[in-house]
């Protein structure tokens, strides 16, 4: 567990910093998934006492990083072909949403973040790949966003998390990067032109093909 070793937390508040750690150490699969979380264990480690750790496992319970299996068992999130369908299917319904929703209102969006966001994106970086899954989610979350509605995002922030479980085995190419912000760059065009079908078409292959290599790894 290296980003947790040497992880002792010295300032307030406590429970924030234990959740941030322990939540990276999740994400990055520095905990692999079915390990399970002992209160006692990350208490010594962070130097301080369970009651924020307590805390910060409680928060990763609510987000779905973190299960509960009863009797003060927590484990990290195993994700099955179950998981990996109902994550897609709910980004599926939340984004569908979130277009219908810019069709009603758009002459009241401003897009300029979202333009932003993909013009941030350097080829020529090394991490090339990693830079366009953080922008991937970045253009995501700020147009669901758009909606204006906080509970909704909560939710799709959620999906994102428990799904960079399973996202951190796929195997992104360059070539595969260029195709995925092509689709984002075309679907801000159609939201532009206000061709909102060709937006849903877009959006519906884009998260169908995630979907469909998502699955790759866990139907094998």
């Amino acid at each position: 567990m290296d980003i947790l070793e040497n992880a002792v937390l010295t300032s307030e508040p406590l429970n924030e910093k234990a959740y941030r750690r322990l939540k990276q150490a999740i994400i990055q699969n520095e905990i692999k998934p079915g390990a399970r979380i002992y209160e006692s264990h990350l208490a010594t480690m962070f130097g301080i006492s369970r009651t924020p750790v307590r805390e910060a496992i409680n928060q990763l319970i609510s987000e779905g990083l973190i299960v509960n299996k009863g009797k003060g068992v927590n484990v990290v999130l195993e994700v099955s072909v179950k998981d990996v369908n109902e994550l897609y299917d709910l980004r599926l319904i939340i984004e569908k949403h979130t277009i219908d929703y810019i069709a009603s209102h758009y002459s009241r969006i401003n897009d300029e973040p979202l333009t932003l966001i993909l013009d941030d994106l350097d080829e020529n970086m090394p991490d090339y790949v990693n830079q366009f899954m953080k922008i991937d989610e970045a253009f995501h979350e700020a147009l669901v966003g758009l909606v204006g509605n906080d509970r909704l995002l909560k939710i799709y922030k959620d999906l994102i998390d428990q799904s960079k479980v399973f996202r951190k085995v796929q195997a992104y190419r360059r070539d595969k990067v260029r195709n995925a912000m092509d689709v984002h760059r075309r679907l801000l065009s159609a939201l532009k032109d206000g061709s909102y079908d060709k937006a849903i078409s877009l959006i519906t292959q884009h998260i169908e093909l995630g979907r469909m290599e998502a699955l790759h790894f866990y139907e094998e």
